[in-house]
């Protein structure tokens, strides 16, 4: 016959381990909810290359999702950055960012299961 109080305890341990088999084995991000979104720092306003991307950091080690757009919302860049408040993109971003023309960026939190869980205000600037 089966011991109901060793059974409730066994289940216990096997609900605690596929947890934190789920989360990597630690705590971490994964089952919580972003205490804020972070906010775009620049490039905001009239810029010249070369641009980084700076926004103020959210505690914890997030994954940031950096989108840069164009006026007809076309995707020009995008990029993922653990744990940093900063990303400096690559010279390639510099042919699609016309002089004299405006672009939107945000900043994403993403969640655990890589969609968005949390995301700035739309920011722009304009090259020169």
């Amino acid at each position: 016959m089966t011991n109901p109080t060793r059974l409730t305890a066994t289940l216990a341990i096997v609900l605690l381990a596929v947890s934190l088999a789920a989360c990597g084995g630690s705590s971490s991000n994964a089952l919580e909810k972003p205490p804020y979104a972070p906010e775009p720092i620049s490039p905001i306003g009239q810029v010249e290359w070369p641009v980084a991307f700076t926004w103020t950091p959210v505690p914890g080690n997030w994954i940031y999702h950096v989108k840069v757009m164009d006026q007809a919302e076309r995707v020009l860049y995008e990029n993922e950055i653990r744990g940093e408040s900063r990303i400096q993109p690559t010279d390639d971003l510099r042919s699609s960012l016309t002089d004299g023309a405006t672009f939107t960026w945000h900043i994403a939190l993403l969640g655990p299961d890589g969609k968005e869980a949390i995301r700035s205000k739309d920011v722009t600037f304009t090259m020169r």
